[in-house]
């Protein structure tokens, strides 16, 4: 039986994000639920993006203006070296 606080050697982490694109003719704008999980994906090694556009379960009932632009539900996983975590994690405390 293993004891209870045993370390673990990770190689690898892989995050889950949640973000949103708008939904424009040109371009799409991006923003993460977290801001931290920007400086994440910005130094990745591996991503991909998925879309969750009518499979989202999010309750966003408000009544929006006409110039608002429509956001469509993303998730994007993100893959890093764990020796990477340190140094993004300084980013974090620096960022706040």
């Amino acid at each position: 039986m293993k004891k209870k606080n045993d370390r673990y050697a990770f190689d690898d982490y892989l995050m889950i994000c949640k973000m949103w694109k708008t939904k424009t003719a040109g371009d799409s704008e991006t923003d993460f639920s977290n801001d931290e999980e920007e400086i994440f994906y910005n130094k990745c090694d591996y991503a991909f993006t998925y879309s969750l556009a009518g499979k989202s379960d999010i309750g966003l009932k408000e009544k929006w203006q006409s110039e608002d632009k429509e956001l469509i539900p993303y998730r994007e996983l993100i893959l890093f070296k764990a020796d990477k975590f340190p140094s993004r994690l300084n980013q974090i405390q620096n960022f706040v």
